[in-house]
């Protein structure tokens, strides 16, 4: 994705199982695809400074990559993952990961139009300091958004 007067804008979509470790060799080459990078997805990564109850080893291990590379995590004020059991509280699993970005021009948020147990994010790019927006809005979905839309279609079919 081209921006007008910027240079290229990769993005990369992560999901990852929840009992699957991710690999930080993995993040760090895809960081290296380019100076403007947008890695967003299931990361299954829990951590309190993005509103989740506790934080895992894996979001400890964000949390100094991101310190490390001069990476910004922004993540929905609401929760991305609303369990079945009600045993579980809800919580918010899908993070955006930039690099060469200016955060005054994103902006993230939860969608609640879906009946799934991990909603949709919507990622807005662009200026957001006029009243009108005049940028164009994308829904990226997360890969198990995606399986689960397609598993629909083939039991309809």
């Amino acid at each position: 994705m081209a921006m007008n007067g910027h240079c290229s804008l990769i993005l990369v979509s992560i999901d990852l199982p929840p009992k699957k470790r991710l690999l930080w060799n993995d993040i760090e080459t895809l960081l290296a695809l380019g100076d403007a990078i947008i890695l967003f997805g299931d990361f299954y990564i829990k951590n309190t400074d993005w509103r989740c109850d506790t934080t895992n080893i894996n979001g400890r291990a964000l949390a100094t990559l991101v310190e490390d590379h001069e990476l910004a995590i922004i993540a929905p004020l609401t929760p991305t993952h609303l369990p079945a059991n009600i045993r579980y509280r809800p919580e918010t699993l899908d993070l955006i990961i930039l690099k060469g970005m200016v955060l005054n021009q994103i902006s993230i948020e939860t969608l609640y139009c879906l009946s799934l147990d991990d909603l949709p994010i919507l990622l807005k790019l662009g200026s957001f300091t006029g009243t009108e927006q005049s940028i164009e809005t994308k829904q990226l979905l997360t890969g198990r958004e995606c399986q689960l839309r397609l598993r629909k279609l083939i039991l309809l079919t």
